[in-house]
């Protein structure tokens, strides 16, 4: 039940930080922690999604949740989900990742998440 409210927290405070909110849908099912696209609804319209494994990541722990998300969130302010990597070289790549990163440090410092935490994580 913590990992619920700890992740209804952290939603509902990038809300407020990006005055946008994505669905948040878990998948224990996906390969990396993390991962952001455009899904397509019932009715055809794009839709930004964030998927999230559960299992691969610390859910109790919310510093480390929180920079998840915001980094996800991140790709999704910046557009980045509306480009395919694959047409993207190893720098463009690594700016889009440094984009997102800087949106989740903007995030948890606003928010005064444990960025120790993160770093021992990633």
């Amino acid at each position: 039940m913590e990992t619920i409210n700890n992740l209804d927290e952290i939603i509902d405070q990038l809300v407020e930080f990006s005055g946008k909110l994505y669905e948040v849908k878990i998948d224990t099912k996906l390969q990396i922690p993390a991962f952001s696209l455009l899904d397509t609804d019932f009715r055809g319209n794009l839709r930004n999604k964030i998927l999230i494994n559960t299992n691969l990541i610390p859910m109790n722990n919310k510093s480390i949740l929180a920079h998840i998300l915001g980094h996800e969130y991140g790709h999704h302010i910046y557009e980045h989900i509306k480009i395919y990597p694959g047409d993207l070289n190893a720098d463009q790549l690594t700016q889009v990742e440094n984009e997102a990163d800087f949106y989740a440090l903007m995030f948890i410092e606003k928010y005064n998440y444990d960025k120790d935490e993160i770093i021992k994580f990633i």
